[in-house]
């Protein structure tokens, strides 16, 4: 085992090896960068490493967890009032944002918190199904669409081609892409096991829990753009268009509009001129179309307002 030399976390590691009969060599190391240098070389078989710098470095998994310890700030004890103000920051930072470390280690981190090694049950399941059916939206772009050709189409289908890349498992696992015109559908078949995965899916936990699924990190995370005509007033807003096929977009509007009347519509196309006809105050609308609609406003003026706010897609 690759450790640092006169380091209590090295310590540690050989007193957990002990204590599991496990009778592991030290290799100690100056610096981590030696540490980790010598275990790409495979000179070592095992390192011991704090979990947030094994999170930092992709390829690498943690297979054991030997004990935690906090870390602090220190300031001189001449600062008493300094020391009251960090802790005063803290307890703020924190209150106003309980997940702000996961957030910044997802920030930070993202492309190593998903370990490439997999687990014996998911190899097991990788073995038991050769083919993988993926669910899609046949007319999302440009997140999911059906071609021309008949074939899907889509960021979807470069993601999920780079994860079994990824995963090694490009040879072994065939996607079988499954068109759909509703969202409801699909989720549906996605709880009765016809479908082994879904995408884009609106990821908000509660939403999920009552479709009783669960979803990834987020595949792609982008604030929603709302069309309108003339000048824009929230308090104003009465109806809005909705696609009864995108639950997605229903959801995002009854969390964000509460209060207001849905005017359900069989696609987005239908929504833009529920709004250009004023039969509804505004859409939302995927900010990857929008310049579709500003292209159009020489022929149909259709001012927008991007909202702040942030919504993820997934895989389920």
């Amino acid at each position: 085992m690759g450790g640092i030399a006169d380091n209590r976390m090295s310590d540690m590691a050989m007193v957990w090896s002990e204590q599991n009969g496990l009778g592991l060599e030290p290799v100690l190391f100056e610096t981590q960068a030696e540490q980790l240098a010598a275990f790409e070389r495979g000179e070592v078989d095992l390192i011991c490493q704090t979990q947030s710098n094994v999170s930092g470095v992709v390829g690498l998994s943690m297979v054991a967890k030997l004990g935690e310890e906090p870390y602090y700030l220190a300031v001189s004890g001449k600062r008493p009032q300094l020391l009251a103000r960090l802790n005063t920051a803290l307890n703020r930072m924190f209150s106003i944002e309980p997940f702000l470390l996961q957030n910044l280690q997802y920030a930070n981190y993202s492309s190593a918190i998903t370990s490439k090694d997999l687990t014996e049950e998911e190899k097991n399941w990788a073995a038991s199904h050769p083919v993988m059916r993926v669910g899609y939206l046949n007319n999302y772009l440009p997140y999911s669409a059906k071609g021309e050709d008949g074939e899907a189409a889509g960021l979807m289908t470069d993601v999920l081609a780079g994860i079994l890349t990824a995963l090694g498992l490009d040879n072994q696992v065939r996607v079988e892409y499954v068109p759909s015109d509703n969202y409801n559908d699909m989720m549906a078949a996605l709880r009765q096991g016809e479908l082994d995965a879904a995408f884009p899916v609106y990821s908000r936990p509660w939403d999920l829990e009552q479709l009783q699924l669960a979803a990834s990190t987020p595949v792609v995370t982008c604030s929603e753009s709302f069309v309108f005509r003339g000048q824009y007033d929230k308090n104003q807003l009465k109806t809005i268009a909705v696609n009864s096929n995108n639950q997605m977009q229903i959801a995002y509007t009854l969390r964000t509009f509460p209060g207001t009347e849905l005017l359900l519509l069989r696609s987005i196309d239908e929504c833009l001129e529920a709004v250009l006809e004023g039969r509804a105050d505004g859409t939302v609308l995927n900010p990857l179309r929008t310049e579709l609609v500003t292209a159009a406003e020489s022929t149909a003026p259709c001012p927008m307002c991007r909202w702040a706010r942030r919504t993820a897609a997934a895989s389920a």
